[in-house]
Parts: structure tokens; sequence; C-alpha cells
């Protein structure tokens, strides 16, 4: 995993930084979570969800690097991956 900050996941979406923030909060883009204010993108599941169409990901597209670190899937909300 390659975690590439917002100018660089705009740039792999062909995008506006505006439009992947919104994306990202939206649930539509999978996001990786620092912290409550601060997110990164998984170079390689940013370019899985253009393969597969651009579906929004299942729950909200995002995880806590807590979560990661526990070996969970970046495409799981935090929730879900709790088993919540």
């Amino acid at each position: 995993m390659r975690l590439i900050q917002a100018k660089r996941a705009s740039e792999v979406l062909s995008v506006s930084l505006a439009r992947l923030y919104e994306l990202a909060r939206l649930g539509i883009i999978p996001v990786v979570r620092l912290g409550p204010r601060q997110i990164r993108f998984d170079e390689d599941a940013l370019t899985e969800w253009v393969k597969n169409g651009g579906l929004a990901v299942e729950g909200n597209g995002s995880a806590q690097i807590s979560d990661m670190t526990r070996g969970r899937s970046s495409l799981v909300a935090p929730s879900q991956a709790s088993g919540q």
C-alpha cells in the first residue's frame, strides 16, 4: 500500500482537489483517515476503484490508520471492521 496526498490523488482521478474532497466526504472513494482532519489515499485502492467502474465503496470508504496497522483493509469502514 502506498499512501498519497490529495494533490496526487486528484491527478490519478483527473479531478479537481475540491471534487476529490467532496468524493471523499461523501464516502464515494476510499480514504485513509490519519486523524479527525487528515486523510490520505491508497493509490492502489483508487486504481481498483476506477477499474470497478467507480462505484461507491462499501461502508463510507474510510479506514483509520490504526485499523490498517492491525491488518484490516483500507476499503472497510472502521465500524464494519470491528463487527458493529
